[in-house]
């Protein structure tokens, strides 16, 4: 057996030193955040994760502790770390929950190359987030939001942008990542790819919506090529996803539509963003089966297939907020007619 061959220790696999196809392992460095953060970072890419947002966090953490001159891993304390949880006290709780996760999976890893002697985001306070219900549009929101026009040549498609985003509960990436040959128009589907979970799926498209995306590709994106972005931003580039969350809500907010976040009872009523044309088509669809009579419950797994969600629990929640718009329509209907037209006992 030669020296490549010989077993690699727990915690040699750990340290990310040896790697499959990677080469040579990398020269190991004492206690350097920055570089174990680089070397773990590249471990858990190399074993298939795309860990993007996670690295942004632990980097934003690595940011935080350098400004206060903290360079290695053995200059972690509670105290610092509880500085840290002050100062992201603006973040929303599932957010943070999400952060504390993230740096605790990193924080598991120094403590198993011995770096650091226990994980320190065990007493990080959590906290309890209140329940959320999302922004949903009505239809005259949507048709002043499908109508918009942006003030660049890039933009000028934009309100489309919006309409095949509602008309197939896309997500912000989706959408800005849609490229030419992801469209069938002979089948009438958009095709999307390695998406959140690695999922792929086919979305049946609106025969409306699919036609004024005929139009769009033959007019303005007649000689793109077949990887090139359905809706081009700054020199045919695609969408970047948080640029164009971020100017939906001008949009939004230049429409008069804009609701900031409020907490009411108990209950986080969201504002409007991009992933709420999402939100709008789950509970428009829902709606609609529930006026036409249908067994919404046997329905819902071609939902939550169609939203592209890893299991049937997660579109559940668009269930209670279906069920309270129809519950706010009949009381409001109750107060007006009712007086007036009395049922029949």
């Amino acid at each position: 057996m030669s020296a490549d061959d010989s077993p690699r220790s727990p915690r040699e696999i750990a340290e990310g030193m040896w790697l499959y196809h990677a080469g040579p392992p990398a020269i190991p460095v004492l206690d350097d955040l920055d570089a174990l953060a680089d070397r773990f970072i590249q471990l858990k890419r190399h074993l298939g994760h795309r860990y993007n947002a996670t690295a942004e966090i632990i980097r934003h953490l690595l940011g935080f502790l350098r400004g206060r001159g903290l360079l290695r891993a053995s200059q972690i304390t509670h105290e610092i770390m509880d500085a840290w949880a002050v100062s992201r006290a603006h973040v929303q709780p599932r957010t943070w929950g999400g952060e504390i996760n993230g740096v605790s999976v990193f924080f598991d890893h120094l403590q198993t190359i011995g770096k650091i002697p226990q994980n320190l985001c065990g007493l990080l306070p959590r906290r309890k987030p209140l329940p959320f219900r999302p922004y949903i549009f009505t239809m005259d929101e949507l048709r002043r939001i499908f109508t918009v026009v942006g003030q660049r040549g890039s933009d000028r498609d934009r309100g489309l942008l919006y309409r095949v985003a509602y008309a197939g509960a896309l997500r912000c990436r989706e959408v800005a990542h849609l490229r030419m040959r992801d469209i069938d128009f002979k089948e009438g589907v958009l095709r999307i790819w390695k998406t959140k979970f690695q999922k792929d799926r086919v979305v049946p498209i609106h025969a409306t919506v699919l036609e004024r995306l005929r139009c769009h590709c033959d007019t303005v994106r007649a000689n793109a090529p077949s990887d090139a972005p359905v809706f081009a931003a700054y020199r045919a580039r695609p969408h970047e996803p948080k640029t164009l969350s971020s100017v939906f809500r001008s949009d939004v907010n230049r429409l008069g539509l804009y609701r900031p976040i409020q907490d009411v009872d108990g209950l986080r009523f969201g504002s409007p963003r991009m992933h709420s044309l999402r939100h709008s088509f789950a509970v428009h669809r829902l709606l609609r089966w529930y006026r036409d009579g249908a067994d919404v419950q046997s329905k819902l797994p071609l939902l939550s297939t169609f939203l592209g969600h890893s299991a049937v629990a997660h579109s559940q929640v668009y269930l209670t907020i279906a069920g309270l718009l129809l519950r706010e329509a009949h009381d409001r209907f109750s107060a007006r007619w009712e007086k007036e037209f009395p049922l029949s006992p």
